[in-house]
């Protein structure tokens, strides 16, 4: 009888661990927009277009695949707003919080999780670009994949 249970618990069990160990990597598409934020092109901003082509370029050179968000964030959001917003999005999946990714600055901030292992390790970076001109912050997000 003791063993029967042991292999219905282990029979339970087991694809719960394995689904936690390798777990799928999410598409750039689950990552949720700041509410009220404007998807921008490249080319609506020079200063945001090349952060993300430095990103880019960085990612394809360290062999990373990399999907890269941006965003027009509505007039005087701060990041303080946009970080806790991302802390509560991220929260409840299996994103872990990088204490190294989170930084501020008076021009760009970011924070940042990874999630997953092996081949299906994933980072999400959030970045806050103050826009330096008029009273509109940029929003970029970077979900890389190995």
């Amino acid at each position: 009888m003791v063993a029967n249970r042991r292999v219905l618990v282990l029979a339970v069990l087991a694809p719960l661990l394995l689904a936690a160990c390798g777990s799928e990597p999410v598409p750039a598409s689950s990552i949720p927009a700041y509410p009220g934020a404007e998807p921008m092109a490249r080319g609506d901003n020079a200063m945001v277009d090349q952060l993300a082509e430095i990103i880019t370029q960085s990612s394809v050179d360290e062999g990373v695949g990399v999907e890269i968000s941006l965003y027009r964030l509505p007039e005087g959001v701060a990041w303080d707003e946009v970080k806790a917003f991302y802390q509560t999005e991220v929260a409840g999946d299996d994103w872990v919080l990088e204490e190294n990714l989170d930084r501020q600055t008076d021009v760009f901030s970011t924070i940042g999780w990874s999630r997953g292992s092996g081949a299906s390790e994933q980072a999400l970076i959030v970045g806050y670009i103050a826009d330096m001109v008029g009273d509109t912050a940029f929003l970029i997000t970077g979900l890389f994949s190995e």
